[in-house]
């Protein structure tokens, strides 16, 4: 039993790493991701909202 969950999740483990660098491989980078965050929101999120206010602002 052992042998068959060692080789089990060895497999398991091989193709999750194939897919986490193949992620890392196509992963686009964020320049306001740096880990700051102003009033308990990251300064990457802080714009996503500008521009959507600014939007709805535009529509109405």
């Amino acid at each position: 039993m052992a042998f068959i969950s060692t080789f089990w999740f060895g497999i398991g483990g091989v193709i999750d790493l194939v897919r986490l660098f193949r992620d890392l491989e196509h992963r686009e980078a964020d320049i306001l991701d740096n880990g700051v965050v102003e009033g308990n929101v990251s300064l990457a999120d802080k714009e996503r909202f500008a521009k959507l206010e600014a939007e709805q602002k535009k529509d109405q």
